[in-house]
């Protein structure tokens, strides 16, 4: 009897478990890496022109050198990945030929200054790039262009959607503090807790959505573990739940406060019975999030006949909408 009590609750744990894997939001899809984007380019170029063999890569629109050096030097050596019989000048001799003329590699690019460069260097084809912010929001959208020297016509042209992930922050020097200001909080983390109660140790994990400013909908899985009592054998209880919650965002703190709801599932074993635990409960919560990272909240539960408590502590990581 034990043994089948047992097996369907290993089974309730391993549903919730995948329910809340497959909800936690971690990046979307829609969006693709600066990396990816710059090779997506290069493979789909080549082919598609294969009599322009000599390639200069002349300049990427943008104040960050750093972002600049990059896109250029992963641009050719994806172009020659994707097609060997391409010849692609080296970006030090384009560098030096534009610092000569006075043409900067992060600024803009006319069709007459691509022309220009791509004639003196004797390139067929020029290729360059521009990055640009969206909506005043941490978002970037990245366009390369590929024209030909001789009339200057569009050979092939791309916008690309990138995710805002650790490589690009890193270039665009964007850091901890921007995020701070964004109204908008995408997240994941982990958190150790207890009730008081029961259970006494309670750990945590959850995934934020924010697809509306200054609020997001939090979901949850608590696995509580530990009773109150001495004469319980055994204890465990699960609990997936789905808060939404509004947050105002300070220098170094977020205040967030929401309501939800939460069903917990559990057993209890003691020496002669076995105790199901199956509860329906709302919850009331508020919390600080300190620099983007330090996590303390406290929950209020209850199933309209009596009240629970959960205090707990954790990390938060919270992410731009990648």
């Amino acid at each position: 009897m034990k043994l089948r009590k047992k097996r369907r609750t290993m089974r309730s744990i391993l549903f919730f478990v995948l329910l809340f894997s497959s909800l936690v939001p971690l990046f979307p899809q829609n969006r693709t890496s600066l990396d990816v984007a710059i090779k997506d380019f290069a493979i789909n170029f080549t082919p598609q022109f294969p009599e322009n063999k000599r390639i200069a890569v002349i300049a990427f629109e943008t104040d960050r050198r750093e972002l600049m050096i990059h896109f250029i030097d992963t641009m050719i050596t994806s172009l020659l990945e994707s097609n060997r019989n391409v010849e692609v000048y080296e970006r030090l001799r384009i560098e030096n030929l534009q610092r000569e003329l006075n043409f900067s590699l992060t600024g803009y690019v006319s069709d007459e200054t691509a022309q220009r460069i791509g004639h003196l260097v004797g390139a067929q084809t020029v290729i360059y790039g521009s990055i640009r912010k969206r909506n005043n929001r941490n978002e970037y959208l990245m366009t390369i262009t590929a024209t030909t020297v001789e009339t200057g016509r569009i050979l092939h042209q791309k916008l690309y959607d990138l995710r805002t992930d650790s490589r690009l922050r890193g270039l665009l020097g964007i850091n901890r503090i921007e995020l701070r200001n964004d109204p908008h909080f995408w997240s994941a983390g982990a958190f150790i807790g207890t009730s008081f109660s029961e259970p006494w140790v309670i750990g945590t994990i959850n995934g934020t959505l924010a697809p509306f400013r200054y609020s997001f909908l939090e979901i949850g899985l608590e696995l509580g573990l530990v009773s109150w009592s001495p004469n319980i054998e055994s204890y465990y209880s699960l609990y997936p739940y789905v808060n939404y919650a509004f947050f105002l965002p300070f220098s170094n703190v977020n205040l967030h406060s929401g309501v939800g709801i939460g069903y917990m599932i559990g057993e209890r074993i003691f020496p002669d019975f076995y105790d199901p635990i199956r509860i329906f409960a709302a919850n009331f919560k508020i919390g600080l999030n300190f620099v983007n990272g330090f996590d303390v909240s406290y929950t209020l539960r209850t199933n309209f006949q009596s009240l629970n408590n959960k205090f707990s502590v954790g990390y938060t990581h919270r992410f731009n909408r990648e």
